[in-house]
């Protein structure tokens, strides 16, 4: 066994047993061990070098762990990772330059969940994992008098003397932007009962991407009982597949400050009691807070997603404070195509109330709304105006232009009539999976073509702005007819029965 070199060697008291080491991992020491001994590791502070989780071992993190220097935090396969849970509260923070390569299976995925036992874990009980790359951002920081546009600081409190919490580049330590910046790998990977409210609207989402490049590589992510979003992309332009929400409190995927990723299968399944008092979503998405035309402009496409909501039926209400599956605003340039949205209180809710009418972009065809299919929602489709810049569109245009053959959108009564027969099934009994071969009664169509419903062809990729997309598949939602499309949601890495 190699031998490990401390600054500080108090903390190291009376931690060796005969058979297990807890090794302490702060900024000043570097684990080297290459034992197979099974080891106690937590993680805390900054962490300059390179450093790997063992699946053998027992590994925790304490207080906001900062990877830094250009480090790479490697997680094994099949690792749970700890977060200990107390006054000080605990995340993972991955700077800009490092790196985390979390590659788990779908047999033996990674899980970040909190150090208590099962029936006391809830949602907040951690902070979140958070990743800042060096790809485009259309924020602007400013520290020592000097306004640096393309810097983002993260919200929830995580930055720190060191910058540790800046996204983006213009500054000294990044003056480069760099639209494929890499910041690793995470695939099969779990992030249970995170989310923290550090302030009103500046809190910790379970995973936030801000200025994440193209070359990372994300997929087969599941967030569960987020306390806050699940799923937050601040600029950067990463894009990911097989992603599920599950019960998230406020919002399920949240995109603005220029994101332009690719996002393809994803599901929202929501708690119909669990919704925040900033009004909860499936989507929302925005150019930046004010709305205004900061450039790069957040054009992200949603593409196979499965949107869930809480009303198994027109007459369940669910929690009040939910407000629409999608809400595009405040000038933003998000697509939405080949998807279901069932069970909410709005379907498709376009808001042009702040910030530059969002409406300019749907009218000019920068924002697409194609190939959806709605159905058991109390409005599928609504509109608020501009009050300060009045564009004279209205509900009806846009519920006109909505149902035009060519966009291709069905809306239907009752969920039942989606042809998808379980979508609220609780725990194990999860079905979203569509029967192709049940016979919807025309008379439950309130707009769109019949044809929308055939599984096997609903989906389509010819707009130019789907040109990105490498796979075309045939379906709508999430969920296929055969084979690994079928049961995806299904396999082992994937938890729905908490």
């Amino acid at each position: 066994m190699k031998k490990h070199f401390f600054l500080i060697l108090i903390p190291l008291i009376g931690l060796i047993t005969s058979c297990q080491k807890k090794i302490l991992m702060t900024e000043q020491n570097i684990n080297t061990d290459t034992s197979t001994n099974v080891k106690t590791v937590i993680l805390s502070g900054r962490i300059l070098n390179n450093i790997t989780l063992r699946q053998q071992d027992s590994n925790f993190i304490s207080g906001l762990v900062y990877i830094v220097n250009g480090a790479t935090i490697t997680i094994e396969a099949g690792v749970t990772v700890y977060c200990k849970t107390g006054s000080n509260i605990c995340g993972l923070i991955i700077t800009r330059g490092a790196k985390i390569i979390a590659e788990g299976t779908s047999t033996n995925p990674i899980v970040f969940t909190p150090d208590l036992p099962q029936a006391a874990k809830k949602a907040g009980k951690w902070a979140g994992l958070i990743i800042c790359g060096t790809a485009p951002i259309n924020s602007s920081f400013t520290a020592n008098g000097k306004t640096i546009n393309g810097l983002f600081q993260v919200e929830g409190g995580v930055d720190n003397a060191f910058g540790d919490g800046l996204a983006g580049s213009g500054d000294i330590a990044f003056p480069t932007v760099n639209p494929e910046d890499n910041s690793g790998v995470l695939r099969y990977v779990r992030i249970e009962y995170a989310g923290y409210a550090f302030q009103p609207d500046k809190e910790i989402n379970a995973l936030t991407f801000a200025a994440v490049g193209s070359a990372t590589t994300v997929d087969h992510v599941e967030v569960a009982f987020s306390n806050d979003d699940a799923f937050e992309f601040f600029g950067g332009t990463v894009n990911a597949s097989y992603l599920i929400a599950y019960k998230t409190l406020d919002d399920d995927f949240d995109v603005d400050n220029g994101y332009s990723g690719r996002l393809q299968f994803g599901i929202a399944l929501r708690d119909s009691n669990l919704a925040d008092v900033s009004k909860s979503e499936a989507i929302e998405a925005d150019n930046n807070s004010g709305g205004t035309n900061a450039l790069p402009k957040t054009t992200a496409v949603f593409s196979n997603f499965t949107l869930i909501g809480a009303r198994a039926t027109l007459s369940n209400i669910g929690n009040k404070l939910f407000l629409a599956a999608v809400h595009l605003r405040r000038n933003t340039q998000v697509s939405i195509v080949n998807s279901i949205i069932l069970g909410w209180p709005v379907g498709i809710f376009l808001d042009a109330s702040s910030g530059t009418p969002v409406d300019i972009a749907y009218k000019n065809d920068n924002l697409i709304l194609q190939n959806l299919i709605l159905a058991g929602n109390s409005v599928n489709v609504s509109y608020k105006p501009s009050t300060s810049a009045p564009t004279g569109f209205t509900t009806d245009s846009f519920y006109n232009k909505f149902k035009l053959s060519q966009n291709n959108n069905i809306g239907l009564k009752n969920i039942t009539d989606s042809k998808i027969p379980n979508p609220f099934g609780i725990g194990a009994n999860f079905n979203s999976a569509p029967n192709n071969s049940l016979i919807i009664n025309a008379s439950q169509i309130s707009f769109g073509n019949p044809s929308s419903l055939d599984y096997t062809q609903n989906a389509r990729f010819s707009n130019p702005l789907l040109s990105n997309f490498t796979n075309k598949i045939g379906f709508c939602g999430a969920i296929g007819l055969n084979g690994i499309d079928s049961y995806w949601f299904l396999q082992p890495w994937i938890k729905w029965n908490y």
